[in-house]
């Protein structure tokens, strides 16, 4: 149990390390060709060529907004 534990906390501490420096050969990797993405507004099926496009959007809404980093 240790083991897989510390494999997910590398995988999140990667995926925030990715997420912050818009890493999108990281990010895409990280997903599959389509995933489940939820939000207030719901769930949609999202095809990963499309959320790769909208990441760097993200980051410059996230860093006009002050957001200078994630944690999860």
């Amino acid at each position: 149990m240790a083991e897989a534990s510390k494999a997910i906390r590398e995988f999140f501490d990667a995926y925030a390390s990715a997420t912050g420096s818009l890493d999108l050969a990281w990010l895409g990797s990280a997903y599959g060709e389509t995933f489940m993405f939820a939000s207030p507004g719901g769930v949609q099926a999202v095809r990963r060529d499309d959320f790769l496009k909208v990441v760097p959007k993200r980051g410059a809404f996230f860093k006009a907004a002050g957001l200078v980093v994630s944690e999860i």
